[in-house]
């Protein structure tokens, strides 16, 4: 009888892009791009498939390159057949084999993971059971990995505990000087941007906070500069590669939209930048600040 495979996974399942991690050292990420209704499009030529038909109970989900997906930035994606659809979607386009066990870990912003000075485990629990049911169905039959564990962190936190935590000679150890020190933690995602403060290895709720802002709000202003100067509404894929390239294709020719794009995304950073002075008393109350998440990058 052959060992049962099990594989850790950690699932920054976002609003903007899915980014999944694995225990094996393996990286993916696409975008958080999915719409529901059947499945409507075959390919002709015989190349690569671009978008793929899942149903979950009754209902039925389209996930992979789509134009115009529905969009991700409300308070229960988090808790969605969507949110569901896309994390399996996920494992299916990265390799994962059908046969692995998946042990995985996802994240909550902070003020939806903490009510006051303790956790919200209703949201806490709704996140972890979302996972657990593993209920997606694949339309073309394709088997999808099972999900036999889900572990929920604070999305800043996590972020904290890995760079504070490094693996050496196979043993886990802490960064003691790291770990005493006063850290905010800067992450910058799809739809929130999460701050949390962190002093000696305690989270100060007072000075930490979840504001709406991030790559979906550069995104949405884009989409209204291009629509104000060419009377087009850009598809949210072609405004996906658009952050990436600076060009969006009209009527089959490219656009530059490099500066646009530079606007928007001061924009919401000068958001960014005035609740983080707020919190942080201009960085005098901290030894330093760590940016991560796909909008730092971006």
């Amino acid at each position: 009888m052959s060992k049962e495979k099990i594989l850790f996974v950690g699932e920054d399942d976002g609003y903007d892009e899915m980014k999944q991690f694995t225990s094996e050292g393996d990286s993916f990420r696409i975008p958080s791009h999915a719409k529901s209704g059947d499945l409507t499009t075959i390919s002709l030529s015989g190349g690569k498939t671009k978008s793929f038909g899942y149903k979950v109970g009754n209902s039925s989900f389209v996930a992979g390159e789509i134009r115009d997906p529905d969009p991700t930035q409300n308070d229960e994606y988090p808790f969605s057949d969507m949110n569901r659809v896309l994390v399996h979607h996920t494992m299916r386009m990265s390799g994962i084999d059908a046969d692995t066990k998946i042990v995985m870990c996802s994240g909550l912003p902070i003020k939806r993971y903490y009510s006051g000075l303790s956790l919200d485990k209703e949201n806490i629990s709704k996140k972890r059971e979302n996972l657990l049911k593993n209920d997606v169905i694949a339309v073309d039959g394709t088997p999808l990995p099972k999900i036999i564990e889900h572990y929920v962190g604070s999305e800043g936190i996590l972020a904290w505990i890995d760079l504070v935590i490094h693996r050496r000679e196979g043993e886990l150890r802490m960064d003691r000087d790291l770990a005493q020190s006063r850290i905010a933690i800067a992450d910058l995602g799809g739809k929130t941007t999460d701050i949390a403060l962190i002093d000696d290895g305690e989270l100060d709720l007072q000075k930490s906070s979840t504001i709406d802002a991030g790559m979906l709000d550069i995104k949405q202003a884009l989409q209204e500069r291009i629509y104000a100067k060419e009377r087009y509404k850009a598809p949210m894929a072609a405004l996906h590669k658009a952050v990436r390239t600076g060009k969006v294709k009209i009527a089959g020719q490219e656009m530059d939209v490099s500066d646009m794009l530079k606007e928007c995304q001061q924009s919401v950073l000068s958001r960014i930048h005035a609740e983080l002075k707020r919190i942080l008393n201009d960085g005098f109350d901290v030894d330093q600040i760590m940016f991560v998440g796909g909008t730092a990058a971006a």
